[in-house]
């Protein structure tokens, strides 16, 4: 993905996020969320799972995360399906020691 396609989805995310926290109907799927993912991924050169699930909540409510077996918030599996199909295209890879993902 080009800078200027990311530009513009970020731009699209910030519209879409303003529109819902003014109580306008939105309708923010898996999809727009895995694409925040690989926003933040490929701004940041990295990004750490702790972090982003936190982030997911905060931004797109708790839909999108839930708890683990071992009580920890996780990213939703219908959101890590979408990421799955974007994040070879932009060169991300998940860190297993670091528990992270990494742009190549």
């Amino acid at each position: 993905m080009s800078l200027s396609k990311l530009k513009n989805l970020e731009k699209c995310l910030n519209v879409k996020l303003n529109k819902y926290r003014k109580g306008r109907e939105l309708k923010v799927d898996n999809k727009t969320v895995a694409e925040f993912m690989i926003n933040e991924i490929i701004e940041k050169k990295y990004a750490y799972q702790e972090y982003l699930v936190h982030d997911i909540r905060t931004k797109f409510g708790d839909e999108f995360v839930y708890e683990n077996e071992n009580g920890n918030l996780a990213i939703s599996k219908n959101v890590l399906k979408e990421f799955k199909k974007l994040k070879e295209e932009n060169g991300i890879e998940w860190d297993r020691s670091d528990k992270s993902w990494v742009k190549r």
